[in-house]
């Protein structure tokens, strides 16, 4: 949701890892999607989520969500310090999800089709570096 810090996101995944532990619940995440006319929208715009062309009438594609594996073509509620790959990486490590970094790195390679993909990889790639 909208402003959580990193102290709610670790409140959720503890639920999330007990549910497991009691249940054998499989757990999955998703991020907050933006849809037009809410709050969230008004959140979006004023937080400079949406590029300056954005418009809901045109096809909307975000190299950033298509590198970080969810669905390019939605806009995702992000904020400073909680963007999409941050999040990402914190469940994934806390959940002891997905493949291996060295895998995961190759996958990412393997999809790049220009300089704009290298700059969104290599930007991702130091922001997991420094949450490590």
């Amino acid at each position: 949701m909208p402003h959580e810090t990193r102290a709610d996101l670790q409140l959720t995944i503890d639920l999330m890892k007990r549910l497991r532990q009691i249940r054998g619940v499989e757990n999955s995440y998703g991020f907050s999607i933006i849809y037009p006319g809410t709050e969230m929208e008004t959140m979006a715009k004023q937080l400079g989520i949406f590029p300056p062309d954005f418009s809901w009438n045109s096809p909307y594609e975000s190299v950033k969500y298509k590198l970080v594996g969810v669905d390019k073509s939605l806009p995702l509620m992000e904020w400073p310090g909680a963007e999409i790959e941050t999040v990402k990486t914190y469940l994934t490590r806390q959940l002891g999800l997905g493949k291996s970094p060295a895998k995961k790195l190759w996958i990412k390679i393997k999809k790049i089709k220009s300089f704009k993909d290298i700059g969104q990889l290599l930007k991702i790639g130091f922001k997991f570096l420094l949450n490590k």
